[in-house]
Formats: structure tokens, sequence, C-alpha cells
């Protein structure tokens, strides 16, 4: 087993009733001590493209919890990209289409005013 293949299980023991995205860090980074940080988030992110890691805001902190498809209790995450578009439409707001001669216009005039505030000083 490889060092990457012994930090993976270590995470995803670490991760298995949940932990905070700082304590997951500090234990991997505990037991790998010549691991740096791009390797650590290499590890989360490929742990989670296999769908064995999962991360999400719990009061406030990123907690991980990993995912064990054996478990009986195992229910796969429901999402699709219908769902991921209404997502993005709640968290952005109402769609609104900008015109961009308009948004040229607007960007001179708040050149224009910044212009006349530093020759009046």
């Amino acid at each position: 087993m490889s060092d990457i293949e012994m930090l993976e299980a270590l995470v995803f023991q670490a991760a298995a009733g949940g932990i905070s995205a700082v304590d997951l860090r500090r234990r991997v980074m505990q037991e790998g001590e010549q691991l740096s940080e791009v390797e650590f988030q290499s590890i989360i992110l490929g742990l989670q493209e296999e769908d064995r890691l999962c991360g999400q805001e719990v009061d406030g902190q990123w907690i991980y919890t990993s995912i064990d498809k054996n478990d009986p209790t195992y229910t796969p995450l429901e999402y699709s990209l219908q769902f991921a578009e209404q997502i993005i439409a709640a968290s952005c707001g109402e769609f609104r289409e900008i015109d961009v001669d308009e948004m040229i216009s607007q960007l001179d005039e708040m050149i224009a005013q910044a212009r006349s505030r530093k020759d009046k000083k």
C-alpha cells in the first residue's frame, strides 16, 4: 500500500462519523509529516470524486463525512442538473440579462464622477 493510499484510508476512517475540515487536516498532517497542502487537497478531492467522502457546512463549520456504500443504511446523494440549476438561480437571485452598451455607459459615468472628484481635490 502506497503512502497516498494509507493517507486516503486514514481520511476515510477519520471521517466515518463526521469530522471538521480543520480537525481532519490536522490529523492527516500529523500522520503524513511530509505531506504538502496540495497533496492533502488532492486526497480530499480524489475521495470526493470517488463518492467516498462528502463535505457539507454544518453550523458554520465545514464537515467531512466518509461514504460507505456497503453500509446497509447508505442512501446515495440525490441531485440532478436541474436541481443544481435551481440552487444556482436561487443563490444568485433572478437572472437578468445585462445590456452591454448600458453597462459601458454606466461605467463611463462612474469614471467621469471619480475624475471630477479627483480634480476637485
